[in-house]
């Protein structure tokens, strides 16, 4: 249990300041309008640090991701009911 302690994985916010803030502004970009795009904001509250690159490639990977997922998870889908299907059949030992 010390070694888990000593690693950082209890006692601990999950997740730092930073690392938050920047996936709300993308978040934000990615669900906002286009001033979101140009001026970083989490939620209204402007974020005067740095430039919105980081947060417009955070933005366009989450797009990708969502781009990725849907199909992912309804061939997932199709592939599951297919396994249920052929599990009741009682064709597997």
């Amino acid at each position: 249990m010390r070694s888990i302690k000593s690693a950082g994985l209890i006692g601990r916010d999950p997740w730092r300041t930073d690392d938050a803030i920047g996936f709300g502004i993308s978040h934000t970009m990615l669900t906002g309008s286009t001033i979101d795009w140009l001026v970083p904001n989490v939620q209204g509250e402007l974020v005067p640090e740095g430039g919105p690159l980081p947060f417009w490639l955070g933005a366009l990977g989450m797009m990708a991701a969502r781009a990725v997922q849907r199909p992912a998870l309804r061939f997932l889908g199709h592939a599951g009911q297919r396994m249920a299907d052929h599990g009741r059949s009682g064709a597997c030992a």
